[in-house]
């Protein structure tokens, strides 16, 4: 038996911000208590209290981190010192979280525990490019590792490149009760091919602007838009709609519970997320498996996730911040039914066959084993 110290935002409550690393921690220990295997799981809640937004200042960041993850880092400590824990998974976003990485994974070494830094972010080839204050933090943190797991092909080639052996590139999996949602529903709900969906947080680094004005110079579509947004972008998209139509065709939905996301996914006939950067995302998972024609930007994992340039290609690729490129995909797209129909088979197809819970279950036991016996 493998003991993990599984350190992971993962709790459902009110009060706790959520996003990618929350909900990917949740399916985690939600699925290893439904099977039996070798791993004896000890959670330790990273959830943050204090939502950090784009133009949120250094200085508020640290004051919140330092609020945020005081009590996290102790309980994890005295965990370890308890005795009896083989290996600690330790999840990052990096940025300034990478100070806090740094420390326990030097703790944890101290204290005889094997560790995994567990990246969930896709820019570290962008950031060891660059040679900045984040990428040099990242190669001290990989240095302090015993391993390392990536969301993408291009962060594994990065750092396998800048000469780290100890590199498991380990993709995310889709949820078993996504799963069994979407076979409950199917064949209920009538797809749109003229509907267009993006989920998400509605702000300017997820692609929104473009994405709307692009919309704009098309005819007869529907722009659903699902997800939090301030008043002044929700004010900006609306103005910028007005040029087709006065707008009629912009939905801005707002936040709303999750199993009714599935349920606009499997009535659109296109799903699309033009974000500038990107890890892992969860809705690509989410729309693949509901058999949606996608159109995503070439960033993090989503070149993989799709097949982008292969000759079995589950999805349409785009640019970053390319108006014109998104426009014209979708304008194409929305005419052309068999596309959809046929991008969405495939999509489904591959997300079954490599994205599946068991599958990345597997792999995430491996890497606990293997890290163990170093």
């Amino acid at each position: 038996m493998t003991h993990v110290l599984f350190c992971s935002p993962y709790l459902q409550q009110p009060g706790i911000v959520t996003g990618g690393i929350n909900v990917w921690g949740k399916n985690i220990i939600n699925y290893h208590k439904s099977v039996d295997s070798e791993i004896a799981l000890n959670p330790i809640s990273f959830d943050r209290i204090f939502d950090v937004r784009e133009n949120t200042s250094a200085i508020t960041r640290i004051i919140y981190g330092i609020k945020d993850y005081k009590s996290s880092i102790g309980k994890a400590i005295a965990r370890i010192k308890e005795g009896g824990i083989d290996v600690m998974h330790l999840c990052t976003s990096a940025q300034l979280s990478l100070f806090k990485d740094l420390y326990l994974l030097n703790k944890a070494k101290k204290l005889g525990v094997k560790t995994v830094v567990h990246f969930h972010f896709g820019r570290i080839p962008e950031l060891l490019a660059k040679k900045n204050w984040e990428g040099k933090m990242i190669l001290k943190v990989c240095s302090a590792a015993n391993s390392v797991a990536v969301m993408d092909l291009a962060s594994y080639r990065a750092l396998k490149k800048a000469g780290f052996s100890n590199v498991y590139y380990l993709p995310n999996p889709l949820s078993v009760e996504i799963m069994n949602q979407i076979s409950d529903l199917e064949g209920k709900i009538e797809r749109q091919s003229n509907k267009l969906l993006y989920v998400g947080h509605v702000i300017p680094t997820k692609g929104v602007y473009e994405l709307v004005e692009a919309c704009s110079r098309l005819s007869n579509i529907e722009l659903h838009m699902i997800g939090t947004c301030d008043d002044k972008t929700k004010q900006d998209l609306i103005e910028i709609a007005q040029k087709q139509d006065e707008g009629k065709w912009l939905h801005m939905r707002g936040g709303i519970p999750h199993e009714e996301v599935i349920s606009e996914m499997l009535s659109s006939g296109v799903y699309i997320l033009p974000s500038y950067t990107e890890g892992f995302p969860s809705v690509i998972l989410e729309s693949m498996a509901a058999s949606c024609a996608i159109v995503a930007t070439n960033v993090g994992a989503i070149p993989e996730m799709l097949n982008f340039r292969t000759k079995d290609i589950c999805g349409i690729e785009i640019a970053p911040k390319d108006v014109d490129g998104i426009m014209r995909n979708l304008k194409e797209l929305v005419k052309q039914q068999n596309t959809q129909e046929a991008l969405g088979r495939r999509a489904k197809h591959k997300v079954y066959k490599d994205y599946s819970m068991p599958s990345v279950w597997n792999q995430l036991q491996d890497i606990w084993v293997n890290t163990a016996k170093q």
